[in-house]
Formats: C-alpha cells, sequence, structure tokens
C-alpha cells in the first residue's frame, strides 16, 4: 500500500514538471506524454482503491470496467498520435520510391535510345511525340515542384 502511494506522488511530481517544462519539440509529443502521465495516475489511483477496500463490489466492478476504458481509449488517442507523427515520414519514403522508379526507367529508355543509334530525323513523326510525351510526363512534374520551392530575390 505504501509503495502504490509512493508511485503515485512521485507521478504526480513528474506530471508537474512535465507540464511545466513541456521538453519536447513537437507539440504532439507533449501531448501524447500527457496522456501517458495522466492514464498512468488513473491506473494507479484505481489501484489504490481496490487494495484500500473503500469500494463495495459494485463499485468495484464499475471502477474495473472505467479503468479498462481509459486504457484502450489512451491506447487508441497515442495510436492515432503515432500515425499522425509517421504519416509524414512515409509519404516521404514512397515519393522517393517513385522518383527512383521514374529515374530508372528515364535510364532505359537513354540507354535503350543509344542502343538504336537512331537519329531523331530518322524515326517516325508519330514514335518520337510519344517518346517526348513520355518523357514529359516523367519529368516535367517533378522539376515543376523544385522549381515552385525555390524563391527568386532581387539581386
Amino acid at each position: 500500500m505504501e509503495q502504490l502511494l509512493t508511485m503515485i506522488f512521485l507521478l504526480t511530481i513528474f506530471a508537474a514538471v512535465f507540464l511545466q517544462a513541456r521538453p519536447y519539440d513537437k507539440a504532439s509529443l507533449d501531448a501524447m506524454e500527457c496522456i501517458s502521465l495522466i492514464s498512468n495516475l488513473i491506473v494507479l489511483f484505481g489501484g489504490f482503491m481496490f487494495f484500500s477496500e473503500l469500494l463495495s463490489e459494485e463499485d468495484a466492478v464499475r471502477a474495473s470496467i472505467g479503468i479498462q476504458v481509459l486504457l484502450v481509449g489512451s491506447l487508441l488517442v497515442l495510436g492515432i498520435f503515432i500515425i499522425a507523427d509517421t504519416l509524414p515520414s512515409i509519404c516521404w519514403v514512397i515519393r522517393a520510391f517513385w522518383n527512383e522508379r521514374k529515374t530508372a526507367s528515364l535510364k532505359r529508355m537513354r540507354l535503350k535510345g543509344d542502343e538504336s543509334s537512331q537519329d531523331l530525323s530518322s524515326r517516325s513523326v508519330h514514335s518520337n511525340f510519344s517518346r517526348l510525351r513520355m518523357i514529359v510526363k516523367q519529368t516535367v512534374p517533378h522539376r515543376i515542384t523544385k522549381v515552385g520551392r525555390c524563391r527568386l530575390t532581387p539581386g
């Protein structure tokens, strides 16, 4: 019983220090830590209530259901925070993968063009146009996004 009260006391101090300091760079990480600390405090307090035998049999059942709902809810909220925090990194990896595939496709097209060693004038107009259209589809959107990020400064 004394260990449980000591844990509640220490966790309350840590929660107060954390809420004052907000040590993480991202607000979402601070919110996740706050949810974890408060959930732990409530679970420890529920354990204190069970061990102290202050609750009747019916109240103990209700309290245990409430604590379980709290734990599942906090796990869901923390899971949403984790997904929201890692989603930009996952999107970045997917974009890098697709850009790598486009680059490899362009290299294959260039090698194929070098092997045939045909001049543009000797090919049909239709094949030249379709090849140009494919190259534009693969390279222009990527370059437009690069140019869109650049800032022009008067020089």
